[in-house]
């Protein structure tokens, strides 16, 4: 990694925690970080793969999708963007509610027998 590369990638790493401790937090400093994320993304992702051990990836992910949750269904208009954003990255996505079609495993008793889907299939 270059000097240049390594030096833009820690100040972006400052500015984020400047940010998240509320020691900056301007809406300059919030449209800074923001237009520079696309530029992260992919380095913070694979720095992601290679730092979080197996076992704590899944809990470190989860929380990366409270902000989504909050943020990304907040109206019907939003909330289709996401679908359609996350589709082409090739993820569904959408929340548990009682208009989804899709079903929630989470709320069959595990001995139910839902229509010939065994408790494997139907995530439990």
């Amino acid at each position: 990694m270059t000097d240049a590369i390594l030096t833009l990638l820690m100040k972006f790493i400052r500015d984020f925690q400047n940010l998240l401790s509320g020691a900056s937090s301007t809406d300059a400093d919030w449209d800074a970080f923001i237009a520079s994320w696309p530029d992260h993304v992919d380095r913070f992702s694979k720095e992601l793969g290679r730092r979080i051990p197996d076992e704590e990836m899944a809990a470190f992910l989860s929380s990366l999708m409270i902000p989504i949750i909050r943020n990304g269904f907040v109206s019907g208009e939003r909330k289709e963007e996401l679908f359609d954003r996350l589709q082409a990255l090739g993820a569904h996505f959408s929340p548990v509610h009682f208009y989804s079609p899709v079903p929630t495993p989470l709320l069959f008793p595990m001995n139910s027998g839902i229509a010939g889907m065994t408790q494997h299939q139907a995530g439990l």
